[in-house]
C-alpha cells in the first residue's frame, strides 16, 4: 500500500508541476503594445542566437584554454542559461501579440472567418505544445538532456505571423 501511495503523491506532483507550467505559458506576459507598425518590425531573425547559446563546443574550448577554472564554465553557462529563459520569454509574448493581431483581423473581418479561426487555433495549441517540450528539455538538460526543439517553436512564431500578414490588408501596412 504504502508503493502506491508513493506512486500516486509523484504522479500528482508531476500533474501539478505540468499544469502550472502550462497556465505560465498560456497567461498573457503583458505584451503591451499591438499594432500593425509593430507587426512591420517585427523580424523572426532576432531568435536565431537561441541555439547558439546551448552548444557545447564553447565549454569544451573554453575547457581547453590556459587558466580555465570551472568556476568560469559555471559562471558562462549561468549567464547563458538566464539569456536563453529571456528569449523564451520573449518569443512568448511575441506570440501572444501576434494571436492578438490574428484575433482583431478576424474579428473585424467583413466575411466568415471560420477556418481562420480554427487555424489561429491549431497554431496556438502546437506553439504552446512545442514550448511546453522545450521548456521541459531545458529544466532537465542539467542531468544530461539535449535541448532540441527550438527551431520548431520559432518556426510557430513565423507561422503565426505569416498568418497574421495573411489577414492584415495591403493598405494598412503602408499607411
Amino acid at each position: 500500500m504504502t508503493l502506491f501511495a508513493g506512486v500516486l503523491i509523484v504522479v500528482l506532483i508531476a500533474i501539478a508541476g505540468f499544469a502550472w507550467m502550462v497556465a505560465r505559458l498560456v497567461r498573457p506576459a503583458g505584451s503591451g503594445v499591438v499594432s500593425l507598425e509593430w507587426l512591420d518590425e517585427f523580424a523572426i531573425d532576432k531568435y536565431a542566437p537561441m541555439e547558439r547559446l546551448l552548444r557545447e563546443t564553447d565549454y569544451e574550448f573554453l575547457s581547453q584554454q590556459r587558466g580555465f577554472e570551472p568556476a568560469i564554465a559555471k559562471r558562462l553557462m549561468g549567464e547563458r542559461n538566464r539569456i536563453f529563459r529571456e528569449y523564451l520569454r520573449q518569443l512568448r509574448v511575441d506570440f501572444q501579440r501576434l494571436v492578438a493581431l490574428a484575433d482583431i483581423m478576424i474579428v473585424h473581418s467583413q466575411e466568415d472567418q471560420a477556418t481562420l479561426v480554427a487555424d489561429v487555433w491549431r497554431q496556438r495549441r502546437h506553439f504552446y505544445w512545442s514550448l511546453t517540450v522545450l521548456e521541459i528539455r531545458f529544466l532537465i538538460a542539467p542531468l544530461g538532456a539535449q535541448v532540441s526543439g527550438i527551431k520548431e517553436v520559432v518556426a510557430a512564431v513565423e507561422s503565426m505571423r505569416i498568418c497574421v500578414n495573411d489577414l492584415t490588408p495591403a493598405a494598412l501596412h503602408a499607411a
